[in-house]
C-alpha cells in the first residue's frame, strides 16, 4: 500500500513539472507586467506630500550617465540625477503627457516618480 502512495505522488510531481514547463514554453516568459499608460489614472501620479498635486518627477532605467542624458534630450526634460542604472528627471509639462509622447515616439520607457501610501 505504501509503494502505491509513493508511486502516485511521484506521478503527480512529474505531471506538475510537465504542466509548468508547458506554460513556460507557451508564454515564453514574456508576460507584460507593466500597466499601459492609457490605463493610468491620476492616482498613479499623485504626490503624497502635497495631496491633489501631481509629481513633476519622472524616472527611467539607463545604462550610463550618457544614456540618461540622451533620454532627457529625447523627452525634453531635465536630468536631475543618475545613480546605479536609474535616472531621475524633472518636467514642466504634465508628466503623463510626457510619457504618452515618449510612447508614441518609441522612446525608452519612463514612469512617474511617485510614492504609494497605504492607510
Amino acid at each position: 500500500m505504501k509503494k502505491g502512495k509513493v508511486r502516485i505522488m511521484g506521478i503527480l510531481c512529474v505531471l506538475i513539472l510537465v504542466a509548468g514547463g508547458v506554460l513556460i514554453y507557451q508564454y515564453g516568459g514574456k508576460t507584460k507586467l507593466s500597466v499601459p499608460i492609457s490605463e493610468l489614472t491620476a492616482e498613479y501620479s499623485s504626490n503624497p506630500k502635497e495631496p491633489g498635486k501631481e509629481s513633476s518627477q519622472l524616472i527611467s532605467n539607463a545604462g550610463s550617465q550618457e544614456e540618461a542624458e540622451e533620454i532627457a534630450s529625447m523627452y525634453q526634460v531635465t536630468l536631475l540625477e543618475y545613480t546605479d542604472g536609474m535616472a531621475l528627471y524633472e518636467t514642466q509639462e504634465p508628466p503623463l503627457d510626457v510619457i504618452r509622447r515618449g510612447e508614441q515616439e518609441g522612446y525608452p520607457q519612463m514612469w512617474v516618480n511617485s510614492e504609494r501610501v497605504a492607510y
